[in-house]
């Protein structure tokens, strides 16, 4: 009987906790561009891009592209609940656009999960308004404040 009353304890713990997550809606960010942004004043891009490349690598992503206007970084995310045909391990993948416009450059940012990554069945599943992109608007406010003090 106290084995029973532990499981519904248990399940009821479950049930409530997939409601409050469900009831957490998706972010806004507060940017022209709706995702997380920020724009860095008197700085070359190469300057940004090389930061971004090494907070990247610091949190453990692997830098897949890079080229002067983009850096594209990608973890391995064995947790993701994708449902269908995948092939290999699902990746959380953040692109990083560069754009200068006189002394400053404003970065942005595209966070999506990727089903099947590098095949031909590549699904990417739009991550903009989940709430772990604060950490990364975070991370870019601080490689702002960064870089604007030197």
């Amino acid at each position: 009987m106290l084995q029973l009353h532990r499981i519904r304890s248990f399940a009821t713990v479950i049930c409530l906790m997939g409601l409050v997550s469900a009831c957490a809606g998706p972010i806004q960010h507060a940017t022209p561009s709706g995702k997380v942004e920020v724009t860095i004043n008197n700085v070359t891009k190469k300057t940004v891009k090389d930061k971004l490349v090494d907070t990247m690598v610091n949190m453990g992503f692997i830098v897949t592209k890079s080229d002067d206007n983009v850096v594209v970084a990608d973890r391995p995310n064995p947790t993701a609940m994708i449902f269908g045909t995948n092939i290999g391990t699902p990746v959380s993948r953040i692109t990083l656009q560069l754009v200068q416009n006189g002394k400053t450059v404003r970065v942005i940012a595209d966070c999506a999960v990727i089903a099947s990554p590098n095949t031909a069945y590549e699904n990417r599943i739009d991550m903009n308004g989940n709430a772990d992109t604060a950490r990364l608007q975070t991370q870019l406010d601080y490689i702002k404040g960064d870089l604007e003090r030197k």
